[in-house]
């Protein structure tokens, strides 16, 4: 009797279900939206290194990459937009809206 070549090994099997339940909760908070984006997206990263799924070098590596930094800068300057207030301003301009 011969095994099938696509079944996964169950190293790699409890390793899918973690994934697959990580994005779940990943998403679920994200929905809810009660927590920050970045920190959703941290604490996925965090439990995909402490389950061993990714190496910290690999989690970490992530960061010197250009397009992440400037997503990073982004939200930053969003942040700083919306603290001011002058994130309304734009949107209300963007929409047509008239805010006094």
């Amino acid at each position: 009797m011969a095994t099938d070549s696509t079944d996964a090994p169950t190293g790699e099997l409890w390793q899918m279900i973690y994934v697959g339940v990580v994005l779940i909760v990943m998403f679920a908070v994200l929905i809810y939206d009660k927590i920050g984006a970045d920190m959703v997206m941290l604490a996925a990263l965090t439990a995909c290194m402490a389950g061993q799924i990714i190496t910290i070098q690999e989690g970490v590596a992530g960061f010197a990459n250009v397009a992440v930094l400037t997503v990073v800068i982004l939200f930053v300057v969003a942040a700083g937009m919306q603290v001011m207030g002058r994130l309304d301003w734009y949107a209300a301009k963007l929409l047509g809206i008239n805010i006094s």
